[in-house]
């Protein structure tokens, strides 16, 4: 832990940084690179047991929490069978690149409905359970992946074009809440899911990973332990 907060206070102090690429993704790409952070998609976090997740001052895009897909997908709703039915032709291919939340079904017509026991996709026409997720299971990807984070928030400016981040602030947030806090931040539409899945050319789906995703401004509703930087 003192090896990370050493790391940002060292971030921190070197003002604007010119971002390494550009994009939405440049924020994040940028500071874990300065931190000395490979760019990865491991399970484990991502530095001395925390993991890292920046924004830009005042953005309203979602964090992506981790992904999680096994064993998730019901038996009678392939992952082939839903992109052949709900996604749309793009570049030569079928997609499904869709955001689902419980406030209302999505232009595909799904939505998240909220159990005792977990959460599931599914359609307005009630053909059934696409896939589900246990709270269990949900908490699991949290303590492994989230027992401990450092959110980082960015100050952003363009020069000739080119997009600056000087890093701020940090917050250190542990302590993982409950069933029950899990299960309101997916009733009241905090928590969404989103589905990155297509058709290849030979047929077969590539799915880039479901994602749990919350809004910005209750992302510290996950934890009970806030530490200033």
């Amino acid at each position: 832990m003192m090896l990370v907060k050493e790391k940002f206070n060292e971030v921190r102090k070197q003002g604007y940084i010119k971002t390494l690429r550009n994009g939405s993704t440049g924020v994040g790409y940028t500071f874990e690179a300065m931190m000395g952070i490979k760019e990865n998609n491991l399970v484990e976090p991502d530095l001395d047991g925390v993991e890292i997740k920046t924004h830009r001052q005042g953005s309203k895009s979602l964090i992506t929490l981790f992904t999680s897909d096994r064993k998730s997908w019901q038996k009678n709703s392939t992952q082939k069978k839903i992109i052949e039915k709900y996604g749309f032709y793009n570049k030569g291919r079928i997609n499904l690149y869709s955001t689902i939340t419980t406030i209302k079904p999505n232009s595909q017509g799904l939505y998240l409905q909220v159990g005792d026991d977990g959460v599931s996709i599914q359609h307005v026409t009630n053909i059934g359970k696409i896939a589900t997720w246990q709270y269990v299971t949900l908490l699991e990807k949290f303590t492994t992946k989230l027992s401990a984070l450092l959110f980082v928030t960015a100050n952003t400016k363009r020069i000739d074009g080119i997009e600056y981040f000087h890093y701020v602030k940090g917050q250190i947030l542990k302590g993982l809440i409950g069933k029950n806090t899990l299960k309101a931040l997916f009733e009241n539409g905090d928590i969404v899911i989103d589905l990155r899945l297509h058709i290849k050319t030979n047929k077969n789906v590539k799915n880039h990973g479901t994602g749990f995703r919350i809004k910005t401004e209750k992302l510290s509703k996950i934890f009970t332990q806030i530490e200033n930087l």
